[in-house]
């Protein structure tokens, strides 16, 4: 039968009349046998139009008149009898040889249908499989060229499956196919317990953005770099892409050394500016009121008139020396270096209800065993100072609660107002164009100087929060 030939370069014969086979012509048909290996050589037919005829001799296609001639060719590997005469047929099978199958008229007329069919399914599927290949090139081309190190790694022992040219470049690779064979997962990470950290978080997860970790060139040199991975633990890999921050980290180490520095000289003005005040301008205002008491000594009983007015001067001077202290205290509080930053948000809360009772602030502290460094204690009283500042001018609150709070390693502090909130967004750009991003913008950039961190969050109608965070590193 014809399944069991090898369709492969196979020569045949189309025997019966061209009606049978219309209105496809000898071309067309040769060239839909062509695409599936088969090559027609020879057609006999009693009713070939002339066009058929100049086809054939175009095409080197044989035109025998008898059956008899057409089986003098010793070529021919099957012929498709579309005769649909019982005696051709009968014919067919005297003269042709026992290397030669007869396809009879009724499974011809199933044969066409079904080479057409594979004919036009092999021009679909040649047609994807060019689509396929222009894709995997741009593609290529893509993974190649990527400004990011891409990567597949298998999960069981690191070792690279793929990774492309820039992955290499990251890793100090000169040699791209000895990379692609050393490269390993598990040996890169300079402390183990980061990957196991990562693998934690892709397990929880499936996927990781922005994970920062430092890695080992090929050199044994450290670095700095960025992992994006998605997990696939059925197929056993995981894939992503990897960025060399390492300059990036670099000029964040600057900056944060840089910042702590400014931070460092503008507490030590302060710290200076509260001397001043306490030691120069306080002993003045000291003397200035001792001498007032000496002159209502003096005319108390000559002059009642200015006798008054000295009592007032005397009076007035209170309560600069009054405004002159705290101005000194909300630079540098004492009770800030002697005691601490509870004792000192203490006094700080009672001395802002004293003077503004509308609103009412209370503060709560829990966890602390002993006290934090002070560069920590002074920004954490800067949030507290900036936040009730703010709270006074633009929130309208009622209500402000102040939480303290040792969550070791963590000291996290919250403030929480009950006022008319605000869009963040919107607020954020008018203190940047108003007064130079200074405010609770200094304060976050403040809090990273020192590793921590401030969220802000606010709804219109509910109030404000404010929450720093920032690592004790030691017991609270």
């Amino acid at each position: 039968m014809l399944e069991n030939h090898k369709l492969s370069n196979r020569k045949f014969v189309l025997v019966g009349q061209s009606s049978s086979w219309a209105p496809a012509t000898i071309v067309d048909l040769s060239i839909s046998f062509r695409e599936i290996g088969l090559t027609l050589v020879a057609v006999l037919s009693p009713d070939l139009t002339q066009e058929d005829q100049l086809m054939a001799q175009e095409k080197n296609i044989a035109l025998p008149a008898t059956i008899e001639e057409l089986f003098y060719r010793d070529d021919i590997s099957f012929v498709i009898d579309y005769s649909q005469d019982d005696e051709v047929y009968t014919q067919l099978l005297e003269h042709c040889s026992i290397d030669v199958e007869i396809i009879s008229s009724s499974l011809a007329r199933l044969l066409m249908p079904v080479v057409q069919s594979t004919v036009r399914r092999l021009t679909n599927y040649n047609t994807m499989i060019d689509e396929f290949r222009g894709k995997a090139a741009k593609y290529q081309g893509l993974f190649d060229n990527s400004v990011v190190g891409l990567y597949q790694t298998r999960i069981e022992d690191g070792m690279l499956i793929v990774g492309n040219r820039k992955l290499a470049d990251i890793f100090h690779y000169d040699n791209y196919e000895q990379f692609l064979v050393e490269h390993n997962a598990v040996t890169n990470f300079v402390d183990p317990a980061s990957r196991d950290k990562l693998f934690v978080l892709l397990y929880e997860n499936g996927s990781v953005d922005d994970f920062e970790v430092q890695l080992k060139r090929k050199d044994g040199t450290p670095f700095w770099a960025c992992m994006s991975a998605q997990l696939f633990p059925e197929r056993g890999y995981l894939q992503g892409m990897i960025l060399d921050i390492d300059r990036r980290r670099q000029y964040e180490m600057q900056n944060k050394l840089l910042t702590q520095r400014i931070f460092t000289i503008q507490e030590e003005r302060k710290k200076k500016l509260a001397q001043d005040l306490h030691d120069e301008l306080g002993q003045k205002l000291t003397t200035l009121q001792l001498g007032m008491g000496k002159l209502k000594q003096l005319i108390s009983g000559q002059f009642p008139q200015q006798n008054g007015l000295c009592e007032k001067m005397m009076t007035e001077i209170e309560q600069i020396g009054i405004s002159v202290r705290r101005i000194s205290s909300n630079l540098i509080p004492d009770i800030l270096e002697r005691f601490g930053l509870v004792l000192a948000i203490e006094a700080y809360v009672q001395s802002f209800t004293d003077q503004h009772p509308e609103t009412k602030v209370t503060f709560c502290s829990m966890g602390f065993k002993k006290r934090m460094p002070a560069e920590i204690e002074i920004v954490l009283y800067r949030v507290i100072q900036e936040s009730l500042t703010n709270i006074l001018k633009y929130a309208e609150a009622e209500k402000v609660e102040i939480n303290l709070t040792c969550n070791c390693p963590n000291a996290i502090l919250t403030i929480k107002d009950d006022g008319i909130g605000c869009d963040l967004a919107t607020a954020i750009d008018l203190a940047i164009k108003e007064h130079g991003a200074i405010g609770l913008l200094g304060m976050r950039h403040r809090l990273e100087s020192i590793g921590g961190k401030l969220h802000l969050q606010s709804t219109l109608g509910k109030g404000t929060l404010v929450r720093a965070q920032v690592r004790v590193q030691e017991d609270c």
